[in-house]
């Protein structure tokens, strides 16, 4: 509490400061803990007390600066940290209303100083017109140059605000950009760190470690650094340092759901089917409205050779959101699997209605087709498939097996080499084409 109130003093002589003039605005001031030096508290709080002092005793003469200066600070309260929300110390947005108060000391304090001087040159004018026209003409002419001076200093005012303001704006040109310049003008900034690491994890990793670790520097427990730490460890294939940073999320929040899934990924992908089972189910205790995970579970399940599980959990999603393509073609994998043909098909074609541009279940029917003999309603479908993604190999594949079956062997010779093109590692292409040969060796 005493931290609170040390920062929210200093934060009510900040937000004017940079009020007066806009420097070293951030998207995120972290909040100083107990860092703030004790000339700033003390100084702050001097100041704090002085306006007040003067608001009160000045009160029925410029009653504007009372009602001004205690609605900045009433309207402040509730954000100014004395209930703290959050890690930040301050937040410029908390002052657009506060600030009316100051906007109206500003307002009418200038307006009463210079009508006080502008009606006192004119009461001399007016006093010296008949006795000493040159006086007057004087008089007039200072007035006017106040006048020019005035609104000279606020056009050149008007136009430095201008100025800082466009420099401000192109702070927000991207999210690297804007978090770049909030850790170049505060100290610590944990979640400036945390944030432009993560930006940086779609363009450089290297870059991205660097500000995810500077961010776990400054405050070791911050939850999304680590996660997102541990995520950019799994691009990078060093699995166990992933691992790691997601069991060191669990032991701060055991429930974080993100970290259990990712967990529970990385443990399908290395074919761990127990492990990744424990955390999908995990997952779903602490979140059962997780569709993605519960696809992923029972995805592992139907590796598992447990597709009465995996089928289960299928319907389940659709019963809530049967709008899922992914969903239906998986359910329809798994129903072919177990050769309900009529049920898989079914499920495929509501995959394609959903996401008529969905290759693979276009590849899947042309399969079902193949295997019954409708070689013409399979090679449709092999060809709408070809048609949505032109490097589909095992389509080319399949249907060199089509043109190989009805003896056009020049043709089926052509698919099966252009397999081997987009993929010459394709084993399947391979031993089709050396069959392909030798048969025509044998002729």
């Amino acid at each position: 509490m005493k931290y609170r109130i040390e920062n929210s003093i200093v934060s009510y002589v900040n937000y004017i400061l940079k009020t007066i003039w806009p420097f070293n605005l951030a998207v995120f001031y972290p909040h100083p803990e107990n860092t703030l030096p004790w000339w700033q508290i003390f100084g702050s709080t001097i100041l704090i007390v002085a306006a007040c002092y003067g608001a009160i005793r000045t009160a029925k003469k410029f009653p504007y600066i009372s009602v001004g200066l205690f609605w900045y600070l009433g309207t402040l309260v509730p954000v100014i940290g004395l209930v703290q929300v959050g890690n930040q110390a301050m937040a410029d947005r908390y002052t657009y209303i506060p600030l009316i108060g100051i906007f109206i000391i500003v307002s009418w304090g200038v307006w009463d100083l210079f009508r006080k001087r502008f009606s006192d040159q004119r009461s001399d004018v007016r006093g010296q017109r008949s006795e000493i026209p040159s006086e007057a003409t004087d008089s007039f002419n200072k007035r006017r140059f106040k006048e020019i001076f005035l609104g000279t200093s606020a056009a050149i005012l008007l136009l430095a605000l201008s100025w800082e303001s466009f420099f401000q704006l192109n702070t927000w040109e991207n999210g690297i950009t804007l978090f770049e310049h909030a850790i170049s003008v505060t100290q610590n900034n944990f979640l400036a760190e945390n944030n432009l690491g993560a930006d940086y994890s779609s363009k450089d990793l290297d870059k991205a470690l660097l500000h995810l670790k500077a961010a776990l520097k400054i405050k070791p427990d911050f939850i999304k650094a680590l996660y997102n730490l541990g995520n950019i460890y799994a691009k990078k294939d060093q699995i166990d340092r992933a691992i790691n940073c997601y069991l060191k999320v669990l032991k701060i929040n055991p429930d974080n759901v993100v970290a259990l899934n990712s967990l529970g990924f990385i443990f399908f992908n290395q074919g761990d089917y127990d492990k990744a089972i424990y955390y999908f189910r995990t997952v779903l205790k602490a979140d059962p409205s997780k569709t993605d995970v519960r696809m992923n579970l029972a995805n592992v399940l139907f590796l598992q050779t447990k597709p009465d599980e995996a089928i289960s959990l299928y319907r389940k999603i659709l019963q809530n959101e049967p709008e899922i393509a992914d969903v239906h073609y998986n359910l329809a994998t798994v129903l072919s699997y177990q050769n309900k043909i009529n049920e898989s098909v079914h499920h495929y074609n509501e995959t394609l209605r959903i996401d008529p541009k969905y290759s693979k279940a276009y590849y899947s029917l042309g399969n079902i087709f193949l295997n019954q003999g409708k070689i013409k309603e399979a090679a449709a479908y092999f060809f709408r498939a070809i048609h949505i993604k032109p490097d589909y190999v095992q389509v080319y594949n399949k249907l060199g097996i089509i043109l190989f079956k009805q003896g056009k062997l020049d043709k089926a010779k052509v698919l099966f080499s252009k397999a081997l093109q987009l993929d010459p590692n394709f084993s399947e292409a391979r031993t089709n084409l050396d069959v392909l040969c030798n048969s025509n060796l044998a002729k």
